[in-house]
Order: structure tokens, then C-alpha cells, then sequence
């Protein structure tokens, strides 16, 4: 496998994102997958009033290696307190190194717990 540069998501990354989440997720879907559509994604994502959380884990030729992506929720108890949903999270079988090591799925959590805690 290549280097791993694990980076926030920027502007631009959409297309690598879907790529990688729509043939991860056809591989192991047994029967009835649909692709992820682009208006599908903005909506969970650049369409949520509190925001998002995705961290990248970016492989040199621009493919998306990992992702650990999350959904904010802010809710109200007696103050402004945010939680999260992690759920479009994601290492596409050719990545996955089982378990005899960390691989890239717990290393894109850790980093995405460190860079976005208290967000």
C-alpha cells in the first residue's frame, strides 16, 4: 500500500469520496445496493446546520484510502452541548490489513477523534 496522508475534508474531495464509499459498499452489499448519489451526500453533509466531521485518509494517486465521517447533532440541556453519528465510515477491502496490526480504519478513527474533539 501507499502512503497515507490523513487530512480533513476539503472542497473538491466529493467525487474521490463517492467513488471509494459507492464500490466499498457494492462490494460487500449481498444484494439491492444503490450508489450514493452526489445530492444524497451534500445533503448529509454540506447541507447539516451544525456542520460535519470527515477525516480523509488520502492515498498518493487522489484515491480516498479511509474516511471516519460523522454527523453532528446539537442538542439543548439547559446549554449548547454537540454529539455526533459516525456512520459513513469506510476501508475499502484492498486497504484492509486484518488484525494481526492497526489498520487504516482505526487509524483514521484515532486521528478524527484527536483533530475534531470538543468541535
Amino acid at each position: 500500500m501507499t502512503e497515507i496522508d490523513f487530512r480533513l475534508y476539503r472542497p473538491g474531495d466529493e467525487g474521490p469520496i463517492l467513488e471509494t464509499f459507492n464500490r466499498t459498499f457494492a462490494e460487500s452489499w449481498d444484494e439491492g445496493y444503490v450508489d450514493r448519489t452526489l445530492e444524497q451526500w451534500e445533503w448529509e453533509f454540506l447541507g447539516n446546520p451544525a456542520g460535519h466531521r470527515i477525516l480523509l485518509g488520502m492515498a498518493e494517486d487522489g484515491r480516498v484510502a479511509c474516511q471516519y465521517a460523522a454527523v453532528p447533532i446539537r442538542v439543548w440541556a439547559g446549554r449548547e452541548l454537540s454529539f455526533f453519528h459516525a456512520g459513513d465510515s469506510m476501508v475499502p477491502p484492498a486497504c484492509r490489513t486484518g488484525l494481526r496490526k492497526p489498520g487504516l480504519f482505526l487509524q483514521v478513527r484515532q486521528r478524527c477523534f484527536e483533530e475534531l474533539a470538543g468541535q
